[in-house]
């Protein structure tokens, strides 16, 4: 039912084959160095909880299974702590560069993705002390235009949107556009792409 891995430090290698769960099973990683430990075929995401703290796991090996998504909860802390995501933001990272490590670029990039929201989510918490909306503009304009890095379409339907708001912009300040006396002329599509 739990599988706890608390102050070990891995200098060889530590295998998981075929791992498992049952209800209400816990997976707990805590001031742990994993090393070259590899995961084959066990699913973690399947565990109920899947309990993580200050733990090194960047070079963990992963195949034929999952890294936890929903099921994360950080030791020691709750939800609304300053602490509570940067442990996400720093396990989300890990598991991002467990996943580039191995080629696997679409997982990478959703754990990477979902770091960014954490770090955007810690720095709104931290306002007014050590951060200023400086810092959290960067993440806003990320979200918006494309979700993080993790939507395509929507950086595409972003780019498309915000250059045709500009452009006609562009034209109505320089008078040749949407003036009441103008009838609409089909030479301003044409503009757009020059």
């Amino acid at each position: 039912k739990k599988c706890l891995m608390e102050n070990v430090d891995v200098t060889g290698k530590l295998f998981f084959r075929g791992i498992t769960t049952m209800d209400n099973a816990i997976f707990r990683i805590t001031s742990t160095s994993l090393g070259k430990t590899e995961f084959i075929d066990c699913d973690l995401n399947s565990f109920d909880k899947f309990e993580f703290r200050s733990s090194r796991l960047t070079e963990v090996f992963v195949s034929g299974g999952t890294l936890p998504k929903n099921n994360i909860s950080i030791v020691g802390e709750n939800e609304e702590s300053l602490e509570w995501h940067n442990q996400m933001v720093s396990l989300l990272n890990q598991f991002s560069i467990v996943f580039n490590n191995q080629g696997h670029i679409y997982q990478s990039v959703d754990y990477r993705s979902k770091s960014a929201f954490y770090m955007h989510e810690l720095l709104k918490k931290r306002k007014n002390k050590e951060s200023n909306w400086v810092d959290r503009v960067p993440f806003f304009w990320n979200k918006l235009s494309n979700n993080y890095g993790s939507s395509w379409a929507r950086a595409f339907s972003f780019i498309i949107w915000t250059s045709l708001i500009l452009y006609l912009l562009a034209l109505t300040t320089t008078g040749n556009f949407l003036q009441p006396s103008m009838d609409f002329d089909s030479i301003y599509i044409g503009y757009y792409f020059d």
